[in-house]
C-alpha cells in the first residue's frame, strides 16, 4: 500500500494499494478503508503501469512505474 497526500484537511488523498491475485481470489474491492475504487485514470502516462484492478505479472507491477 502507499498512500499520497496533498497535507491539507482530513482526508488522506489516494491510496495505492497492490495484491497478489491467484485464479480463486475474490476479485478487487470496490472499497478500502472508506476509499472508493477508481475506475479511470485521469491520465494515461506510458511511465505508469496499468492501474485499476487488472491482473499482470508480478515482475511487471511491482514498481508504481516502469524501470
Amino acid at each position: 500500500m502507499s498512500t499520497f497526500t496533498q497535507w491539507t484537511g482530513e482526508d488522506l488523498g489516494t491510496i495505492w494499494v497492490k495484491t497478489r491475485l491467484g485464479a480463486d481470489d475474490d476479485p478487487v474491492p470496490e472499497q478500502i478503508l472508506d476509499a472508493q475504487r477508481i475506475r479511470s485514470t485521469p491520465t494515461v502516462d506510458s511511465n505508469l503501469n496499468p492501474q485499476g484492478g487488472l491482473p499482470g505479472p508480478w515482475h511487471e507491477r511491482l514498481p508504481h512505474f516502469r524501470l
